[in-house]
């Protein structure tokens, strides 16, 4: 297909179908796109096809380098094509978020803390690039990007990027690659880039970041160049004097002049997360203290103790330091060459010693670990029991059962009524548990587990990335983790790999199921759930097929065996709101009302979500009451658009437009109708068959109501 914008049948490239437009630059276009089969969104950069050929080579060749890191601060290509027209796309994970520009621009220059904790974030992702020879060159505020869900720092555009042991950073056109404004004075005045580069570009940017405005400016592009050489900048605290003068001395190095005085990219990353330790404390306790009420003296004489212990060792050391001189002075050299050889039999005594010493330790360290271990899963695993004691409960509780007012006390369900203090309570009740095996040797991947079942999957993930070697079980979860964060490539990298390492352990059926046809899915996971009595998601996985092929043959006892296993997955893992959401589905088919509120209940004290909300209100649309499927519809929708996700916020006015409909509120039904169509123009063409299907009447009355090419949009 061609390149979007050239009509409505054209917004397509390669297999990625555009939602939107996220926004254009002078040599490229962002859409935000969907792929058929994948239900993620991604971040499609469409470069012009009548940019330069070098300019082309250099982007699918940045693409291509930055595929190669692997952090979670760096936005990873996923995909690269070409179409027809010869239009270069790459494909990128979408990263919902503002870029700091634009951050910058909107809300005014960052406190120094929290711009010296984002930008350490970035400086740890360029140092996993710097690792594997990658160098990015062109890092600016438009190109780190904070992502709204995590909170932190991602990278992106490698456009610019360069191997590292590459001989040469200049175009074939002689163009110079970066931004002027943060380039290093060697990439100006001799074109060439390493990795100090982007330090010194970290470096201008945090000091944007809290100043409002690069350490340099002119008035034309020679005189900001001549600047950048000569180093003729303003110190920071000259003009923000609350900046801790340890992060202008860091600064200082990170935007030296002579490349080799800066710090690697994981050092200053490390530098700028340590700001603010004790040696910067000492003068702000005591400046602060009397304002606050305390006494200074008293906080001097707390730092104090540190400092004679810290004056001792290095006294110690200076002492120890002036004695090796005076000996290296007078002795004669055989005597210090005698002397230093017998200083190394005795260190390899020592270090002989201390490795026997230290192989005791380990060795009765290990058994008192083992028994450790054993005491706290047996209390982690109480604490498992008093949660589904919770769970059983809950599920017998009146409240759940009786809808309050009009309604008879007949097991009639009730909606999905706000209840924060049961939530935090559970909350709490898994927080404990997860607390109390922070210690435990091979508790990990059992914490994690926890997490990922509680909806917590950053959490969950940072858990599973930060282990050493992990189990199969270990990958398969980081696998499933990583698919509920968008992250399918990745996510499918690993199932694959677990699949061909372990292709007949309860493990590898479950990844081989994945992309199997639906008999021999079934039969893989039935494999799988025999092999593996402990394993809840396989379970999950296997209802929800179940309940699909019987839906489709129409068969009740197939629906009815989708429960039974879902009453195995919440029998082993009672606190996951995914299996809950199942069966409260399964449930739903089968006419079981009352249990599926009930389940859903429980699925939102653990992880409330709009998806539960449009479940209950297809419970009481089947119930045949209207009103209060509206009731929870009503409730998505303000969940849908304080979450922004476009789909949802989409699917939850159609619900609306529907529910109105039944109730013959055809005016209130078309607006809502009209609302859907206006949530993002692009998606118009695929809401086109829902109105197809509407009544004539109500049809024509949404079309009146929309302009002139919203109407266009549909195709007429």
């Amino acid at each position: 297909m061609g390149e979007a914008g050239e009509g409505r049948t054209r917004r397509q490239f390669g297999p990625y179908q555009v939602v939107s437009t996220l926004g254009e630059g002078s040599r490229a276009q962002v859409f935000l796109c969907q792929r058929e089969g994948l239900e993620r969104l991604f971040a499609l950069k469409v470069l012009r096809s009548d940019l330069p050929a070098d300019q082309l080579q250099r982007s699918q060749r940045g693409a291509r380098l930055a595929a190669k890191v692997q952090h979670p601060n760096v936005v990873r290509p996923l995909d690269i094509g070409q179409t027809p027209e010869g239009a270069l796309y790459i494909a990128m994970d979408h990263v919902p978020g503002d870029d700091l520009r634009r951050r910058l621009e909107r809300s005014g220059p960052f406190g120094w803390r929290q711009a010296a904790d984002l930008i350490a974030d970035a400086a740890e992702g360029v140092d996993a690039a710097h690792r594997v020879g990658v160098v990015h060159r062109d890092l600016e505020p438009s190109n780190l990007i904070l992502n709204g869900r995590t909170g932190r720092v991602q990278v992106l555009d490698f456009g610019l990027a360069r191997d590292a042991n590459a001989a040469s950073t200049i175009s074939a056109s002689g163009e110079v690659a970066g931004s002027p404004v943060y380039m290093a004075p060697e990439q100006i005045s001799e074109g060439e880039v390493g990795p100090p580069a982007d330090v010194y570009s970290l470096a201008v940017i945090l000091y944007e970041l809290i100043c409002g405005e690069p350490p340099f400016l002119g008035r034309d592009l020679l005189e900001l160049q001549r600047k950048i050489v000569a180093g003729q900048r303003l110190g920071l605290r000259e003009r923000v004097p609350e900046v801790p003068r340890e992060l202008e001395e860091l600064l200082d190095r990170a935007m030296a002049s002579d490349p080799r005085r800066r710090p690697p990219a994981g050092v200053f990353a490390q530098s700028l997360r340590d700001l603010g330790s004790v040696a910067t404390a000492i003068p702000t306790s005591l400046v602060h203290a009397q304002a606050r009420g305390l006494s200074p003296v008293k906080v001097g004489a707390t730092f104090a103790v540190w400092l004679v212990v810290l004056g001792g060792v290095v006294g110690w050391a200076l002492a120890l330091k002036r004695e090796r001189d005076a000996l290296a002075h007078t002795a004669t050299q055989e005597r210090v060459a005698r002397e230093q050889e017998e200083l190394r039999r005795a260190e390899a005594k020592v270090a002989a010693a201390s490795a026997q010493a230290e192989a005791e330790r380990a060795r009765f360290a290990q058994g008192e670990a083992l028994r450790e271990s054993r005491e706290a899963l047996a209390r982690a695993n109480a604490a498992l029991a008093q949660a589904r004691a919770e769970v059983e409960r809950l599920s017998q509780a009146p409240s759940l059962r009786d809808t309050p007012g009009s309604e008879p006390a007949s097991g009639a369900p009730a909606g999905l009524s706000e209840d924060s203090e049961g939530a935090r309570a559970f909350r709490e009740l898994l927080r404990g548990v997860c607390a109390s095996l922070v210690e435990v040797p091979g508790a990990l991947e059992f914490r994690a587990g926890l997490l990922h079942d509680s909806g917590r999957y950053q959490e969950a993930l940072a858990l599973l990335e930060g282990a050493g070697e992990l189990t199969l079980d270990g990958q398969v979860l980081r696998a499933r983790t990583l698919f509920k964060l968008r992250r399918g490539a990745e996510a499918q990298a690993v199932f694959e790999e677990v699949a061909s390492s372990a292709p007949e352990t309860p493990q590898g059926l479950f990844c081989r199921a994945l992309g199997a046809p639906p008999p021999e899915r079934l039969r893989l996971l039935q494999e799988a759930r025999r092999q593996g009595p402990t394993l809840a998601y396989v379970r999950i996985m296997l209802g929800g097929s179940l309940m699909t092929e019987a839906a489709r043959v129409r068969q009740r006892e197939g629906i009815v065996e989708a429960e039974r296993v879902l009453d195995e997955a919440l029998a082993i893992q009672p606190t996951c709101y995914q299996a809950l959401e199942a069966r409260a589905a399964v449930r739903r088919t089968l006419g079981k009302f009352v249990e599926a509120l009930s389940d859903l209940r429980l699925a939102r004290r653990i992880n409330p979500r709009v998806e539960q909300r449009q479940e209950a209100g297809r419970i009481f649309l089947a119930l045949g009451r209207p009103a209060e499927a509206l009731v929870e519809a009503e409730a998505a929708l303000a969940e849908a658009d304080a979450a922004g996700e476009v789909m949802i916020r989409v699917q939850v006015r159609l619900d609306l437009g529907h529910l109105n409909l039944a109730q013959r509120r055809t005016d209130e039904a078309a607006r809502w109708f009209q609302e859907a169509l206006r949530v993002d123009p692009a998606l118009a063409p695929q809401l086109a068959p829902v109105l197809q299907r509407l009544p004539p009447e109500l049809r024509q009355r949404i079309l009146q109501g929309l302009s002139e090419a919203e109407r266009a949009a549909l195709g007429g």
